[in-house]
């Protein structure tokens, strides 16, 4: 496994996003280098991704290691625009 999917591997213990029907869909249909997908990458993983494999990542992803790094996502997704209060997508879907 090369190095960067080493680092973008999910670390959260809850559902992966892709086995939620709705937010399944909502990615699905957007195009990989859509704004929102970008955005929500970054917050997720770090980083903008790249956008052969963006859909798939978010897909898998399935929470934060811990409540001090999700706490500090929500943080910079409200600052960023991405998120609104208390963690609600606001430019997603």
């Amino acid at each position: 496994m090369e190095k960067n999917e080493e680092q973008l591997k999910p670390a959260g213990s809850g559902t992966p996003l892709g086995d939620i029907e709705y937010i399944k869909e909502a990615i699905d249909k957007k195009k990989s280098d859509d704004d929102a997908l970008t955005k929500i990458h970054g917050i997720c993983y770090g980083k903008p991704g790249q956008k052969a494999s963006r859909k798939k990542a978010l897909r898998a992803f399935n929470g934060f290691a811990s409540a001090s790094e999700a706490e500090s996502k929500v943080i910079r997704g409200e600052r960023d625009g991405v998120l609104g209060p208390r963690g609600s997508c606001v430019a997603c879907w």
